[in-house]
């Protein structure tokens, strides 16, 4: 898995890159063999106003040519990076299940409805004899 980092805005620190590595590389660690790259973007939205200005962009492509893109905004760099992994690595498997699941020819609903006419004995049925 390719992992790339960029900043607008703000500096980051080796720490949060190394946390970002850390992160992500756990998050996606059962289905990096799938995953072309990672590019996460940090930007600063407010510059030293403060507040939850934080954001972070991330974007996965995965070999199926397929793209998902996450963006989190906090206070802090590394709440904001903690919550996107975790988003990532349930947006990215939920988009792998529907994709093997249309490949096999499985269709979302999981059961048909019964044929009520064989489902209802005709004692039940409104015919009178």
């Amino acid at each position: 898995m390719i992992l790339e980092v960029y900043e607008l805005n703000i500096r980051t620190s080796d720490a949060l890159r190394s946390h970002v590595e850390q992160r992500f590389h756990s998050a996606l660690a059962r289905i990096l063999q799938r995953i072309r790259f990672v590019v996460v973007r940090f930007a600063d939205l407010n510059g030293p106003r403060g507040g939850p200005d934080k954001r972070c962009d991330v974007q996965v492509e995965l070999v199926s040519g397929h793209t998902v893109r996450i963006r989190e905004t906090d206070e802090c760099l590394y709440c904001a990076t903690n919550r996107a992994a975790s988003r990532v690595r349930r947006v990215v498997k939920d988009r792998l299940r529907r994709q093997r699941a249309r490949r096999r020819g499985v269709s979302r609903r999981r059961h048909e409805w019964p044929d009520l006419q064989r489902a209802v004995p005709a004692a039940f049925s409104d015919a009178r004899p």
